[in-house]
C-alpha cells in the first residue's frame, strides 16, 4: 500500500454523500408523490405551488433554447392535462416504472410540449413534470408547445381550471406562464435526431434554428412576431406531396414564394407552415448530421404516425383527445444505438387496438411478421379492463428477424440516400396494417356496441376529410378508390359544408379526373358531384359548371356504358337543380337530357335505367324555366313521352308516366288552370287502361306496381285542370282534419328527427325531387333532412332545430298520432281474429266426433 502511494500518490478521499435534500427537492418530492397517488394538489397552498414553479424557472433559465441529450430516451407528445392516462405509461412495468416511486429513470425523458388545456388535470400535470425536473434535472427535458403560450391557454381551459382550483389563481397562473417562457424550444438526440413540438421552420430560419446564437423568446409577444418561433411551435407535416401542389394551383396567395415549392402557410392553425418529405430532405442535406425529426402537435388515430418519406415521426401521448375514444396515445423509446424504436400504445376507452411495435432505424428491414405472442391474452385484457384501456406487457411483442447487414440492405432497396442514412421504418407496412386491422376487429367484437364504434369511426373520418381528398388524387388505384369511398361515406352521413367549401377546388378536380377513368370510378365521381351540390348548394356553382360539361359529354356519348351514362344523367339533374343558377348552363343540361331519352326507342329492354334517369332529370329541371319555354318544350316532346307509356319494360312506363304528370303540374302552375294537353282525352284513357291492366303476358309484380302507380297518376291527370291548383291545399287541410279526400292527389308524409318533424311531399314535382334524394342518400336521408340546410330549404322545413330543445306536439299532431295508433290496433285485432278462426276451424285427432 505504501508503494502504491509513493508511485501514484495518496488516494483522493471519497466525498461524503448526504441523504438530505434541498428544500426545493423536498417540496418537489412531496408534490410529485401526492399527484401520483391522488391526482390532486389540494394539500398544498398556492404559495407552495409558486415556489415549485420558481425552482423550475431557476433550472430552465440555465438551459439553452436547443438542448442536447443522449439516447436511450423516451419521447412523449401532447398530453393536454390527461393525467390519468399519462400515469398508465409508468404502470405495470411498461415505461420506466420507477418514476412512480420517484426513483431516477434509466433513460432520459423528453416531453415535446402541450401539457395544458382540454384535459381536467392540466395544473396537476404541470406540477408533476416540474417536480420531476427538479428531482432529476439531467434526466427530464421539457420543451415548449403552442399551448404553453399565455395568449393560447387563456382562451382554452387552463386559465379556467386554475381559477376554479386555486384561491390566488392569478398568481399561480402567472407563475406557470412565466415558467413556460423559460422552456427550451427544441432538442437534439445524440446529435442525430431533431425534436420539437410543431415542426421545421421556413428555410430562411434554418441557420438561426441550428446556429449557436439560437435563443429563447424574451416574451410571448415575440412569438407572435417571429416566424422562427411560430414555425417551431405551430408547423405541421403533410404525408402527400399532392397537397402542396394543390395549394399552389388553387390558392397561390397562400403558397410561399421563391424556389421552395414544398411548403406553404399553415392555414388550419393560421400560424407556422405545412411541409412535405422533400422539405425535410432538403433540411437534412443542409445539416448532414440530422437524420430525422420527432414532433408532436397532431393527434393520430394510433397515437403515432410515420410519414411516407420515413423522415418524420409524429407522436401524440393523450388518448381520447377531444372526447374521441377512437384515438390512442403513444410513448416512443429510442434505443442507445439509434437503431430501434419501441412504441408503447396507451389505448383509450372503446379503442379497438393495443399493440407494441419494434422499428429499425437507419436501414430497411425485410420483415416477416411471425405471430403475436399472447395475442389472445391481449384481446382478453382489453375486454376485461375496468378503466377502458390496456397496455401490452413489455415482453409481448412481434417476432422480428435480426437486422440485415448494410450490404444486403442496400440490395433490397435500403441504405443511404443523398450520402446519409435516412430514417427508415419497416418495409413491410402493408402487413403491419393488416395485423392492426385484425386486432381492431377482434377487440371491437369483444367490446360490443357496433353503433358506438361506427359513430367513432365516422367522426374520425370527418376529422381526416382533408387527407381523404388528398389521397383521392393519388396515382395508385387502390388508394384512390378507397379514399373516394371514404369521402362518399362521410358526405352521406354528415353535413359538413364548411369542410367541403374549403376543399371544393380539389374535389372538383377529383370529379373531373375520375369521370375520364374506369366505369367504377366515373360512377363514384357522379355520386360525389351530387353530394357536394347537396352540401353547398349554389356556393359551388363556378366549380360545378366545369364538371357538368364533362358529364354532358359522357351522357351524350353512345359508346359509353349505360351505368355511367345513367349516373351522369341523374347527377346532372341534381347538380343543376341545386347548384346552377345560370340559364345557359341549365339550358345546355336540359337539351342534353332531352336528346338522350328522345333518341331512345320504346320497344326493347336495353337502356331502361338511362331512360329513367334522363327523363326524370329533364322533368325536374323543366320547372326552372319561363312559361314560354315550357310551352315549346311540351309541344315538342309530349307525344314522344306518351309513346313510352306503351314501352316494353314497366320501369320505362312508370318513368314516362311520372314525367308526364310532373310536366302537367308544372304547366298548370306556370300557364294557368285552363291548360290541357292536346291529346289530353286520349292520354287520360290510356292512363286508365294502365291503372287497370291485367294482361297475363306481364309479370304479377310488374302489374301490381304499375296499377298502384298509374292510379295515382291518373288522379292527377284526370282531375279537372281548373281545380288542380287548389287540390293540394284542400287535401292537406282535409288530412289535418282526419278526413280522406274523395280524389287524392300525390301526397307523401315522412316523419324524421326522432319523430319530432314531419315532411309533407305534395305534388308530382316534389315527389320526383324526393325520390331523387332517396336514391342518392338512401338510408341517410333522415340525417340530411334533420341537419342539411340546403335540403331543408328545398322542402320548406325551416331552420335546423336545436337538438337540446324537444319539440312540443300540436293538438292536431297529437290527434293524428292517436288516430294512427287506433288504426294500427284495429289491424292487429283483425289479424288476431283471423288467426283464432283458423285454429278453431281445424279438428285435432283427440277431438270428439
Amino acid at each position: 500500500m505504501g508503494l502504491l502511494n509513493s508511485v501514484f500518490g495518496p488516494a483522493e478521499p471519497k466525498p461524503k454523500q448526504s441523504n438530505e435534500m434541498s428544500p426545493a427537492k423536498t417540496l418537489a418530492h412531496q408534490i410529485a408523490a401526492k399527484v401520483i397517488g391522488e391526482m390532486s394538489l389540494s394539500a398544498f397552498t398556492d404559495k407552495q405551488i409558486i415556489q415549485l414553479m420558481d425552482a423550475g424557472i431557476e433550472l430552465f433559465e440555465k438551459e439553452p433554447a436547443r438542448v442536447s441529450l443522449q439516447a436511450p430516451c423516451i419521447i412523449y407528445g401532447d398530453i393536454h392535462g390527461n393525467l390519468p392516462y399519462f400515469l398508465k405509461f409508468f404502470s405495470h412495468g411498461h415505461v420506466e416504472p420507477q418514476i412512480l416511486k420517484l426513483l431516477p429513470p434509466n433513460s432520459n425523458l423528453l416531453f415535446l410540449g402541450d401539457y395544458v388545456d382540454r384535459g381536467d388535470f392540466s395544473l396537476e400535470l404541470v406540477a408533476l413534470l416540474v417536480s420531476l425536473k427538479v428531482l432529476f434535472p439531467n434526466k427530464v427535458i421539457l420543451l415548449r408547445g403552442n399551448h404553453e403560450v399565455e395568449s393560447t391557454n387563456r382562451n382554452y381551459t387552463f386559465y379556467t381550471e386554475v381559477e376554479t382550483k386555486r384561491t390566488d389563481f392569478d398568481s399561480v397562473y402567472q407563475a406557470c406562464n412565466k415558467l413556460f417562457t423559460k422552456l427550451p424550444l427544441c432538442a437534439v438526440i445524440s446529435n442525430t435526431f431533431l425534436c420539437m413540438h410543431g415542426g421545421l421552420p421556413r428555410p430562411e430560419c434554418w441557420d438561426a434554428l441550428m446556429g449557436d446564437n439560437f435563443e429563447k423568446p424574451q416574451s410571448d409577444g415575440e412569438i407572435d412576431d417571429s416566424n422562427l418561433y411560430l414555425d417551431v411551435l405551430w408547423s405541421d407535416v403533410t404525408n402527400d406531396a399532392n397537397k402542396l401542389r394543390l395549394y399552389k394551383k388553387y390558392e397561390p396567395d397562400m403558397a410561399m414564394q421563391g424556389d421552395w415549392s414544398n411548403y406553404r402557410f399553415n392555414q388550419w392553425c393560421n400560424a407556422g407552415i405545412e411541409f412535405n418529405d422533400d422539405f425535410v430532405e432538403k433540411f437534412c442535406n443542409r445539416f448532414p448530421n440530422i437524420r430525422g425529426v420527432f414532433r408532436a402537435h397532431r393527434h393520430e388515430e394510433k397515437g403515432h404516425k410515420i410519414n411516407k418519406g420515413r423522415t418524420v415521426c409524429t407522436v401524440f401521448s393523450s388518448p381520447n383527445y377531444v372526447e374521441d375514444a377512437k384515438y390512442s396515445g403513444t410513448a416512443l423509446k429510442l434505443s442507445a444505438d439509434l437503431k430501434r424504436l419501441h412504441f408503447t400504445v396507451n389505448v383509450g376507452q372503446k379503442a379497438a387496438s393495443a399493440h407494441l411495435h419494434n422499428f429499425n432505424i437507419g436501414h430497411t428491414v425485410q420483415a416477416t411478421w411471425a405471430k403475436l405472442v399472447n395475442g389472445g391474452q391481449l384481446v382478453q385484457h382489453i375486454a376485461n379492463s375496468q378503466v377502458g384501456m390496456a397496455l401490452i406487457n413489455g415482453t409481448s411483442q412481434l417476432a422480428l428477424p435480426s437486422a440485415a447487414p448494410p450490404a444486403a440492405t442496400a440490395k433490397a432497396g435500403g441504405g443511404s440516400v443523398c450520402g446519409r442514412e435516412r430514417l427508415e421504418l419497416l418495409s413491410d407496412m402493408d402487413e403491419l396494417e393488416s395485423l392492426h386491422s385484425s386486432m381492431t376487429g377482434a377487440a371491437a367484437d369483444i367490446g360490443g356496441g357496433e353503433s358506438d364504434d361506427e359513430n367513432i369511426e365516422s367522426v374520425a373520418m370527418v376529422d381526416s376529410f382533408g387527407d381523404q381528398v388528398e389521397n383521392a388524387l393519388d396515382k395508385r388505384v387502390s388508394i384512390r378508390t378507397k379514399a373516394m369511398d371514404n369521402i362518399l361515406l362521410v358526405l352521406h352521413k354528415h353535413c359538413i359544408p364548411d369542410n367541403v367549401l374549403k376543399w371544393r377546388c380539389p374535389i372538383a378536380e377529383i370529379i373531373e379526373k375520375n369521370l375520364k377513368r374506369t366505369s367504377e370510378e366515373a360512377v363514384r365521381a357522379c355520386s360525389l358531384a351530387a353530394l357536394i351540390s347537396l352540401q353547398l348548394g349554389v356556393d359551388i356553382e363556378d366549380e360545378m359548371c366545369a364538371v357538368l360539361e364533362v358529364m354532358r359529354q359522357i351522357c351524350a356519348d353512345a359508346s359509353a356504358g349505360e351505368a355511367v351514362r345513367a349516373s351522369c344523367a341523374q347527377a346532372i339533374g341534381i347538380c343543376v337543380y341545386l347548384s346552377v343558377e345560370s340559364r345557359g348552363h341549365r339550358f345546355a343540361a336540359l337539351q342534353t337530357l332531352k336528346n338522350v331519352w328522345v333518341g331512345m326507342k320504346p320497344t326493347g329492354t336495353d337502356g331502361t335505367s338511362l331512360f329513367s334517369s334522363a327523363i326524370a332529370s329533364w322533368a325536374l329541371l323543366l320547372e326552372r324555366f319561363e312559361p314560354s319555354f315550357i310551352t315549346a318544350a311540351i309541344d315538342e316532346v309530349q307525344p314522344k313521352m306518351c309513346a313510352f307509356l306503351e314501352s316494353t319494360t314497366v320501369e320505362a312506363r312508370i318513368s314516362a308516366g311520372e314525367a308526364l304528370a310532373t310536366v302537367f303540374e308544372i304547366a298548370v302552375k306556370s300557364l294557368g288552370d285552363d291548360f290541357r294537353f292536346r291529346n289530353h282525352a286520349e292520354l287520360a284513357r290510356l292512363l286508365g287502361d294502365l291503372a287497370l291492366d291485367s294482361s297475363k303476358q306481364r309479370a304479377k309484380r310488374d302489374k301490381k306496381l304499375q296499377r298502384m302507380t298509374f292510379r295515382q297518376l291518373n288522379d292527377v291527370l284526370a282531375v279537372d285542370s281548373s281545380t288542380l291548383t287548389t287540390a293540394l291545399a284542400q287535401q292537406q287541410q282535409q288530412q289535418q282534419q282526419h278526413y280522406r279526400p274523395c280524389r287524392p292527389v300525390l301526397l307523401t308524409t315522412v316523419r324524421f328527427n326522432g319523430q319530432r318533424e314531419t315532411l309533407t311531399v305534395q305534388g308530382c314535382h316534389a315527389k320526383l325531387l324526393y325520390d331523387a334524394m332517396c336514391q342518392l342518400l338512401q338510408s341517410d336521408l333522415n340525417r340530411h333532412l334533420t341537419s342539411n340546410e340546403v335540403l331543408r330549404e328545398l322542402f320548406d322545413l325551416g331552420p335546423v332545430l336545436n337538438e337540446d330543445e324537444p319539440q312540443k306536439l300540436t293538438k292536431a299532431q297529437k290527434s293524428e298520432r292517436l288516430s294512427q295508433f287506433g288504426e294500427q290496433q284495429k289491424q292487429r285485432n283483425i289479424s288476431r281474429s283471423k288467426g283464432r278462426s283458423k285454429k278453431m276451424g281445424g279438428k285435432h285427432d283427440f277431438d270428439d266426433d
